[in-house]
């Protein structure tokens, strides 16, 4: 578990099973959870989080979702596509504040057709926002440039100085190394 602030825990991504980072923000008398993983691990993480609880999945996809019916909460927010494959949860088709200091955008990523980004305070959990399985045919990672660019606005355009990315060892950057991965991927 990583501490990056004195409320906001992150468990690290797991790789056999593939399980994504949970991050925890623990407020005054309630919690918000940020993807909820696939493993035992990840729901004995999760429970150290006072109840009530908000639950933010990013995307749909297993390593995200999976551990989504064995997960006490209040309150579930998901992207407009994990709605359509989970059948709840209120989807999120346009930015919004769910209290002060904690924004859901959702966006076009590289990895789906949308999922939702989550910032708190300065810091932007972009989740699977850059991740792109597969190798391109020139042995590098095959990156779809018209959704880099867009993605690469949004963070200019961002008031976040951090930026968290799922299944990066370093995870989190600040605006400018995160800028400088967008001009290496578009290389």
């Amino acid at each position: 578990m990583r501490e990056i602030r004195e409320n906001i825990k992150v468990l690290e991504y797991e790789v056999a099973p593939l399980s994504a980072e949970i991050i925890g923000i623990e407020k005054e008398d309630h919690s918000i959870l940020i993807d909820c993983g696939t493993t035992p691990k990840s729901l004995e993480y999760i429970d150290l989080f006072k109840t009530p609880r908000t639950l933010i999945l990013t995307s749909w996809h297993p390593d995200h979702a999976f551990n989504e019916s064995c997960v006490i909460y209040d309150k579930l927010y998901v992207s407009h596509t994990t709605q359509t494959q989970l059948y709840k949860g209120e989807a999120v088709t346009s930015t919004i504040e769910i209290e002060p200091g904690i924004t859901i955008y959702p966006i076009v990523s590289c990895n789906d057709k949308d999922i939702l980004v989550v910032q708190v305070d300065d810091i932007l959990f972009l989740q699977d926002a850059l991740y792109k399985p597969g190798i391109g045919k020139f042995g590098k990672q095959a990156y779809d440039l018209c959704v880099v660019e867009q993605l690469k606005e949004f963070i200019q355009n961002s008031q976040a100085h951090y930026f968290c990315i799922s299944y990066d060892e370093t995870f989190m950057y600040s605006k400018e190394e995160i800028l400088k991965k967008f001009s290496e991927m578009t290389k």
